[in-house]
């Protein structure tokens, strides 16, 4: 007795030591950030820094530290919007990249390099300088600058554009493992991972379409920019990789120095432009944006900006996949809460999204449509990719707009199931099974489907395809003819989807906002101030969302001291991080069984 007594005082010991410690860490963590926080006060004179070196992200994150770390610098709506405010800034001279090997998406880069052209329209300089370039995604940003700079060890990667598949059928079936998996139609490619050994031609077909549109967007866009030809562009690419020394004399770089060098230049070239000269700051781009926050202006149009990014699952605790995910309850009821609210005026659905369930994908679908019939326009953004379950949530709104390279369509679906019957014979497990009614156990692992049960697997299928196209037909005008050339589960650039009707603009979120100014019958310079939402939550908010939820005290505990407690990196000795490294971040997904999602690709730029 006295034994389980010193249990459970030990473990109520143990909740209310966590609790303590995570009120200490919490403190702390509060203190600390408040006295990192940039000085609203800025320079008179300035040059605005912007590091790509940690890649660029599509959502804002709650936490803290991150903020404290300044990582939330590379939030993309932050940096496009400081730019614009850069714009008319007389206090911004120019703006700096620093950039270092990074694998940068393409649609993002794009975005990017819209809000750099407007910001050196506006009469700023601008220059990069990066360690190396990994691919021709990170030299295409540095190349919108104008003026490009490189260490002199570095190399030039612009090597192209690659993008690779697993099919692990064989490797299945060396365990005994067979994926009964069917997809409707034949460019639904993500069943392939598990049914093929090799690329169907149709895959090999649609997504070598998507590789040369890649390819020859950037050979555009960098012939433009370094006054070259396309033909040279692509000779230079098919040359690459570079050294330092042949980058220099093949016109693709400016400079070759280190970042010491560079800076020293950059407020040297800021002071001469300095009316009767003066001290030039560098300024990180976070640290400016961080002094516009809250300062919205008068009389503007409030518009929610609400982030849809990662796989689509029914709730959030459901979830098979790893990194960010869509929750559809969560998503769907923030988009009706803001339906209902009087004093916002329109919604941007800003999605970055493979797909996921589609009995998920249709609950935010609704939502959306939802919202208009309460009368909010919607317009949908999208980031570097939105196919599948992420184009049923996009096509919706009221308005589509998406970038050139961004991923998006994916009309289609597949489902089954992996059987493991044949593994179970070879390590001499035999299952037997007792079943009332004639489907009872189709989903089981354990046995092949039946014929009855297959049939009724192919009709699920073709009742989710259909009501797929016919939904997106009916949202995008387009007819029967048109629909099926636009679907088939094909994926597309935001370059054909827009030829075939599957989005309105081409742009990314200032054209969105552009979009909700004409859909609001608004002037073309009327101010708009985007309300995320939600809004960013404490680590206590989040902490309660979780007991709102129905998860466990403990688990609530759990993660108020995750959101308190500083990411020290260890993760890097973790199995995720060198399971990532071996795949070399391919993305997977879970349980076939009758989802909107894009295969598993790895792509290289």
């Amino acid at each position: 007795m006295m034994r389980a007594f010193r249990y459970v005082a030990r473990f109520f010991l143990w909740i209310f030591a966590s609790i303590g410690a995570s009120v200490v860490v919490g403190c702390v963590s509060t203190a600390l950030i408040f006295m990192f926080m940039p000085d609203e006060d800025l320079p008179p004179h300035m040059v605005l820094t912007l590091d790509l070196r940690g890649g660029v992200v599509d959502n804002r994150s709650d936490d803290p530290w991150e903020e404290l770390r300044g990582k939330s610098s590379n939030y993309l709506r932050q940096i496009v919007e400081a730019l614009e405010a850069a714009r008319a800034d007389d206090r911004v001279e120019g703006l700096v990249l620093r950039l270092h090997g990074d694998r940068l998406r393409l649609a993002h880069v794009q975005e990017l390099s819209d809000a750099i052209a407007a910001f050196r329209k506006s009469g700023k300089w601008t220059a990069a300088h990066a360690t190396t370039f990994s691919g021709i995604a990170d030299y295409a940003i540095a190349a919108a600058t104008g003026e490009v700079w490189m260490r002199p060890s570095g190399t030039l990667n612009t090597t192209g554009v690659a993008i690779s598949f697993p099919h692990i059928k064989d490797a299945l079936a060396l365990f005994g493992v067979e994926a009964q998996i069917a997809q409707r139609h034949e460019f639904k490619s993500a069943a392939e991972t598990f049914t093929r050994s090799q690329m169907s031609e149709p895959a090999r077909t649609s997504w070598r379409v998507i590789a040369q549109s890649w390819f020859d967007q950037v050979t555009r866009n960098v012939a433009a920019v370094r006054n070259m030809t396309e033909d040279k562009v692509h000779a230079l690419i098919d040359g690459a990789p570079h050294l330092g020394a042949a980058a220099l004399d093949n016109g693709l770089v400016d400079k070759l120095a280190y970042w010491d060098k560079f800076a020293t230049a950059q407020r040297a070239r800021a002071g001469k432009d300095v009316t009767g000269g003066g001290d030039v700051a560098m300024v990180s781009i976070h640290d400016y944006e961080q002094t516009l926050a809250g300062k919205p202006e008068t009389q503007a149009a409030q518009i929610a900006l609400i982030h849809g990014v990662g796989a689509v699952t029914p709730t959030a605790a459901s979830s098979p996949y790893g990194g960010d995910t869509m929750p559809a309850d969560r998503t769907a009821a923030v988009i009706r809460k803001i339906a209902r609210d009087d004093e916002i005026d329109g919604i941007i659905l800003r999605i970055d999204s493979p797909g996921g369930a589609y009995g998920a994908s249709d609950s935010v679908f609704r939502a959306v449509k939802f919202a208009r019939e309460k009368g909010k326009r919607v317009v949908a953004s999208l980031g570097a990719v939105a196919a599948s379950g992420g184009y049923f949530i996009a096509m919706g709104a009221d308005r589509i707009v998406a970038q050139p390279a961004t991923l998006t369509g994916s009309i289609g679906v597949f489902g089954g199931k992996v059987v493991v019957a044949e593994l179970w014979r070879k390590l001499g497990v035999n299952w037997a099974q007792i079943r009332v009614g004639a489907q009872a156990g189709m989903w089981s692992p354990h046995w092949p489907f039946e014929p009855g049960a297959q049939a009724r697997q192919n009709a699920i299928l073709d009742h989710i395809y259909r009501d797929f196209t016919e939904k997106a037909a009916t949202e995008r005008g387009l007819d029967a003819v048109a629909i099926d050339a636009a679907a088939r589960g094909r994926v597309w650039t935001g370059v054909d989807a827009k030829r075939l009707g599957l989005i309105d603009r081409l742009g990314g979120l200032t054209t969105a906002v552009d979009e909700m100014r004409n859909l609001l019958k608004l002037e073309a310079t009327a101010p708009v101030e985007l309300q995320v939402r939600p809004a960013a939550l404490s680590p206590l908010e989040q902490a309660l969302e979780a007991l709102k939820a129905g998860q466990s005290p403990f688990t609530a505990v759990r993660i108020f001291i995750a959101a308190v407690t500083p990411n020290t990196g260890s993760e890097v000795w973790g199995v995720r991080h060198w399971l990532a490294t071996v795949t070399g971040g391919i993305q997977i997904p879970v349980e076939p069984r009758g989802i909107l999602q894009l295969p598993a690709y790895h792509v290289t730029l």
